[in-house]
């Protein structure tokens, strides 16, 4: 496949945001649906999936 920069940039953009969140998800979700409130189009939708337990590898 081939890369496309503007992906990769939207890509590195995210891995940003959710390193200033700690890596937590849920805290992620809460920046974008804060930051959507104030935009009058719509970032995020849907609602937020339940927690999932991660369990680590053996």
């Amino acid at each position: 496949m081939a890369r496309d920069p503007i992906v990769e940039e939207i890509h590195e953009i995210r891995r940003k945001m959710l390193e200033e969140c700690g890596g937590d998800f849920d805290k992620f979700f809460d920046r974008l649906m804060a930051a959507q409130k104030k935009r009058k189009r719509r970032l995020v939708s849907g609602t937020p999936r339940p927690k999932r337990h991660v369990i680590a590898a053996k």
